[in-house]
């Protein structure tokens, strides 16, 4: 009983001393973190950015490709941030460019939707953003696997399957 009883105090303890579960902290590379000293554009100088990002020949924190494809209209952009910021404040900052639609978990970042093109220079001209990506389109690339998934019959495919028209694969 002596042994239970030092046990649970051992135990009691250890969770009192170690706190509350750990959880994932944000994290900012320090290539997003270098300090602008001299600049063309002089808002940006004294703040902290991507400097030798290789998709920024033009240095203006704009990713090359939104510049070469997008003239007008709206884009879809991941925003690279150059501190943690908290999820209600990366939303204060950048709903007023788009809809965001998604805040990085362990790296700073935030995908915005529908960001004018025009917009675009006074979105990486902010303080707290280090650069501003274009958001490829995402693809289905599973054209074998999926039809693979209707050889069967399945709530999901139920009349245009290969089973269900009589095909078993033998002969």
């Amino acid at each position: 009983m002596k042994q239970v009883c030092l046990l649970l105090a051992v135990i009691l303890v250890e969770i009192s001393v170690a706190g509350p579960p750990a959880k994932a902290s944000s994290f900012t590379p320090l290539e997003w973190q270098r300090l602008v000293e001299k600049h063309s554009i002089s808002a940006v100088v004294g703040q902290r950015k991507n400097t030798t990002w290789v998709r920024d020949q033009n240095r203006n924190f704009i990713d090359d490709e939104i510049e070469k494809r997008f003239h007008a209209g709206e884009v879809v952009n991941v925003v690279d941030l150059n501190h943690c910021l908290t999820p209600p404040q990366i939303e204060k900052l950048l709903s007023r460019f788009g809809r965001v639609t998604y805040i990085g978990k362990l790296v700073t970042f935030a995908l915005v939707n529908s960001v004018r093109v025009d917009d675009l220079s006074k979105l990486a001209a902010l303080p707290e953003v280090a650069m501003v990506e274009w958001q490829e389109p995402l693809y289905q690339a599973d054209d074998v696997s999926s039809r693979a998934a209707q050889g069967r019959t399945s709530v999901t495919y139920s009349r245009n399957t290969a089973e269900d028209k009589g095909f078993t694969g033998s002969a």
